[in-house]
């Protein structure tokens, strides 16, 4: 047995420092075969014997450069075009990483760039 207590915190982040996928523009973690279907996720800390995975490159990130298409599809405005960047400018953000952000004050969390990824 194991006591596990559920959590709020960076779940992109998390996600892929587990291995569930890496990264992307929209600020989800894309995986390899669903895309960015798992937006929203759930983090438990626990004692509970598991064990580790490590982070996974199936080359998502790098085509995010490049791709653009969720951003484009985006109704709102709130998944930039531009470069990944050091800088946090948005007030959900998650700083300390290189990355996309989007903009949470923007997104409404419709479905529209999970459909188009």
């Amino acid at each position: 047995g194991g006591t596990g207590i559920g959590c709020i915190g960076p779940t992109g982040g998390f996600a892929a420092l587990s291995g569930l996928g890496e990264l992307g523009r929209a600020s989800y973690v894309i995986h390899p075969k669903y895309g960015l279907t798992n937006r929203a996720m759930w983090m438990h800390i626990t004692n509970f014997p598991i064990v580790p995975t490590k982070p996974i490159d199936f080359g998502g990130r790098e085509f995010c450069k490049t791709c653009k298409i969720c951003a484009e599809a985006c109704p709102f405005g709130a998944i930039k075009t531009g470069d990944p960047t050091w800088e946090d400018d948005t007030i959900y953000g998650n700083p300390g990483f290189l990355g996309w952000r989007c903009n949470y004050d923007l997104c409404p969390h419709c479905p529209v760039c999970q459909g188009t990824c």
